[in-house]
């Protein structure tokens, strides 16, 4: 969660559009909102590129709220919702990016935007859990060797961000209830005393295990 798995997959994209030819990448977000920070942080990449020696000009064309078009490599990136049921089926993706798959309304809108992948597109799903939907059971093909699943599993847990820790004071010691957590995980206190922030500003403390999780079972 907020490691920047979504803004690396995008750069990664943008810069094949700008380098290789006739890419055709895809950002696929679970809404118009969440649509609209995703082209507000590739504009920012465009923005933001370069050293005040060196600059890169990137020339769009038929630049609207959902596409970007890059005639010197005739490649184009598009971005979209899980809420069209006909994003991206009519064009060949060569690099698609999924981002919150598990909280798509309709998951059956999957199916359309793979199939209109060529054979060899580089495809990443990224999401927080949403419980045992149908990201769940690619996950569990994925991590099953023998059921032949394409999906490599990556999962990435809460102590994994190096940047969720937490100062502390002498005087603090570690909630007894976190005690079994932080020998299985070999975490520090401060990291500790991170989790148990976090933990405290749930509304829903049954969804800690979803949003910060120590391990995929845990998530989903």
């Amino acid at each position: 969660r907020k490691e920047g798995f979504s803004s690396l997959v995008e750069a990664m994209n943008l810069h094949a559009c700008m380098f290789g030819r006739n890419e055709r990448a895809v950002t696929m977000a679970q809404n118009e909102d969440e649509m609209k920070v995703h082209r507000d942080r590739i504009d920012g990449f465009l923005k933001n590129m370069g050293t005040s020696e060196i600059k890169f000009n990137v020339i769009l064309e038929n630049e609207n709220q959902k596409e970007f078009e890059f005639p010197d490599t005739g490649s184009k990136f598009w971005l979209g919702t899980a809420g069209s049921t006909t994003f991206g089926r009519s064009r060949d993706i060569t690099r698609l990016h999924c981002t919150e798959v598990a909280h798509y309304k309709d998951q059956g809108v999957l199916t359309g935007v793979l199939n209109a992948c060529v054979d060899s597109a580089w495809r990443v799903f990224e999401t927080t859990a949403n419980g045992m939907e149908r990201f769940y059971q690619l996950w569990i093909e994925a991590i099953d060797k023998s059921a032949g699943s394409v999906w490599k599993p990556h999962f990435f847990s809460w102590f994994d961000d190096p940047t969720n820790v937490q100062k502390i004071a002498d005087m603090y010691r570690m909630p007894q209830r976190w005690m079994k957590m932080a020998k299985t995980h070999k975490l520090s206190v401060s990291q500790v005393a991170w989790y148990d922030q976090k933990y405290s500003e749930q509304t829903d403390k049954a969804l800690m295990c979803q949003e910060f999780p120590s391990t995929a079972t845990e998530a989903f």
